[in-house]
């Protein structure tokens, strides 16, 4: 077996496995699922009916739902949400008592398949009540510590606070900072915070304030420092590859200590040859302007910056509407200069130990990308912090060690490498890279 037993990358609820939500969904009565079968219908023009499906408890009808949940194929981010809406239909956030019995049977799966520590995501929607809140955030990690208490410390379970990407999101940290001062047991569980879900039309540079704060908070109390991690380069469909880049650059530099996926950042570029994209008039200001601050290294890296071309550029955009899309080709040359530009990106994240949490099979699916395509393979040549984890091992119906398996079997199989990879989690655990520990 390898000796991969720490997982950083894991959404709390995407870890249930498609039995325990089938068998879960027969003990209730009444599920709405219009807001589910909708939004399916919308992504794969096919529309459950649920209702009828869970009529008879049956192994054919079980393996459709497994089909219904499970993302086995290549699919957008929109197609993988749609599917994952199957689990806030069947699960109820108000019942406690679910809510608290998930945590402890995701917690026993992962211990007995080997996993010695686990760091959770959860992100609450936007319109959750305060109250509310509080209350799940203490039951998740009373949860939590029973369970590495009952194990005598076997497993260790964390938290991770998901924020919105909204200006709700700062609102979701005042009531965490509220709910570690008020519940010992968050104080102690949760290591950290998150920004996940959609990634398109949330640029990192709007999160600096609130990345600043959090800093500060860090400092002024050591000991409940929370690390911050921050989802980037996964889905970039409503930019070019060149802005995605700068989008983990700048990710780094307001201060995340982990980035989730960076696809953009290691996948080669060669791959959209012809392909056309776009991206809106403010997207290009904030690249020629980033181009600009950054001219000295990107030219060292050997990026071609012509500083009168971009200024003048930049005239001419400055009179239009920020919203008009630019539409573009890739070319041969424009494609050698984002790998120069992710190669520079890299040495950054590098010198700055900035960690990348790769997750094979999400990014396979997800990211649609091949094997051979990975970003892995370019993050390991240039020697970059990484740690392997599973993201939604439920959804994607995977496990850490399987994680682990692909890499060994498709990106290297070094023994030297893979312990290193396995070490990286254990040394970046987000206690450690926030100064708590």
């Amino acid at each position: 077996m390898l000796p991969f037993d720490h997982d950083l990358h894991l959404h709390l609820y995407g870890c249930l496995p498609a039995r325990m939500l089938w068998e879960t969904a027969h003990t209730k009565q009444n599920i709405d699922w219009d807001f589910f079968e909708t939004e399916f219908e919308q992504q794969f023009a096919i529309r459950p009916d649920m209702n009828r499906l869970l009529q008879e408890p049956s192994e054919e009808n079980f393996i459709r739902f497994c089909e219904l949940y499970t993302v086995s194929e290549p699919v957008t981010f929109a197609q993988f949400q749609a599917k994952f809406n199957l689990i806030i239909a069947i699960m109820e956030l108000r019942d406690l008592a679910e809510v608290a019995d998930v945590v402890q049977k995701v917690c026993q799966t992962h211990l007995q398949q080997g996993i010695q520590y686990a760091e959770y995501r959860m992100l609450f929607p936007p319109w959750i009540e305060e109250s509310l809140m509080l209350q799940l955030l203490h039951t998740i990690c009373e949860a939590l510590s029973s369970f590495e208490q009952t194990t005598h410390q076997e497993f260790e379970g964390r938290l991770s606070l998901s924020l919105p990407r909204t200006q709700q999101g700062e609102v979701h940290y005042e009531w965490l900072r509220y709910a570690m001062e008020r519940f010992p047991a968050v104080a102690q569980m949760t290591t950290s915070v998150d920004f996940c879900f959609i990634e398109e039309g949330f640029p990192p540079k709007d999160q600096q304030a609130l990345f600043q704060r959090i800093l500060k908070d860090n400092e002024k109390n050591p000991q409940q420092a929370l690390a911050i991690l921050y989802h980037v380069g996964e889905s970039f469909e409503d930019k070019g590859l060149e802005s995605a880049v700068r989008w983990v650059h700048q990710a780094a530099i307001i201060g995340a200590h982990r980035l989730g996926h960076a696809i953009a950042l290691g996948i080669p570029p060669k791959r959209y040859l012809g392909e056309t994209y776009s991206e809106s008039v403010e997207e290009r200001l904030d690249q020629i302007e980033y181009d600009l601050s950054n001219r000295e290294g990107l030219q060292n890296a050997g990026v071609h910056i012509n500083p009168e071309k971009l200024l003048s550029e930049q005239h001419q955009l400055q009179g239009k509407n920020k919203t008009e899309r630019i539409q573009k080709t890739y070319d041969l040359f424009q494609l050698e200069q984002i790998q120069l530009r992710q190669n520079y990106v890299m040495n950054y994240l590098r010198d700055h130990n900035v960690c990348v949490e790769s997750c094979p099979t999400s990014n396979l699916r997800i990211g649609r990308i091949e094997n051979v395509e990975h970003p892995l393979h370019r993050f390991l040549q240039a020697n970059l912090p990484v740690v392997i984890a599973s993201d939604d091992p439920g959804l994607f119906d995977t496990t850490l060690q399987q994680e682990a398996k692909w890499v060994s079997q498709y990106v290297t199989n070094s023994e030297e490498t893979l312990h290193s990879l396995a070490q990286n989690a254990k040394k970046f655990r987000s206690e450690i890279i926030s100064g708590r520990l």
